[in-house]
């Protein structure tokens, strides 16, 4: 009878809870920033439809730089 179950919880000890604390509390968090590699990319994709580059068979047919 000595081991039996009790409704008691279990009181956190001094060891427990230095465990609990996170391991650098002197660190700055991180701060989190998007990626720098697509920041031109709009601006991109706007240049290229820009262009007067037919996109279709015969638009490239009417074109006024084709020779014939």
């Amino acid at each position: 009878m000595a081991e039996e179950e009790s409704d008691e919880e279990e009181v956190p000890t001094q060891e427990h809870l230095q465990q609990s604390e996170p391991i650098a509390v002197r660190r700055q968090r991180r701060e989190i920033q998007k990626p720098a590699c697509f920041t031109n990319m709009v601006t991109y994709a706007l240049l290229v439809t820009d262009e007067d580059v037919p996109s279709t068979y015969p638009e490239a047919i009417r074109s006024t730089e084709t020779s014939i």
